[in-house]
């Protein structure tokens, strides 16, 4: 999540697990409040993302767009390089 949060400019305020969900409680820059939802699924994540009251696309997107690229990076890893 840290290399998203960069990209997106967001921050984590909180993050929760329950029944095998984990949730990111975000904050972007001009103070609008998010969520991250990740579920495992039979061939990968599920991932789920709204960003202010009334959403945020093109912010929703950059962040689903950067959790996606560097799961990609991690796959079959201990860690990558942060490009």
């Amino acid at each position: 999540m840290d290399y998203t949060q960069t990209k997106a400019e967001v921050a984590v305020e909180q993050k929760s697990e329950a029944n095998g969900v984990v949730v990111f409680h975000l904050v972007t820059a001009t103070d609008e409040a998010g969520r991250l939802e990740c579920r495992a699924v039979d061939r990968g994540i599920e991932m789920r993302t709204r960003v202010g009251l009334y959403g945020d696309r093109a912010r929703e997107r950059q962040i689903l767009e950067a959790m996606s690229r560097r799961l990609g990076q991690l796959a079959g890893r201990d860690w990558a390089p942060v490009d």
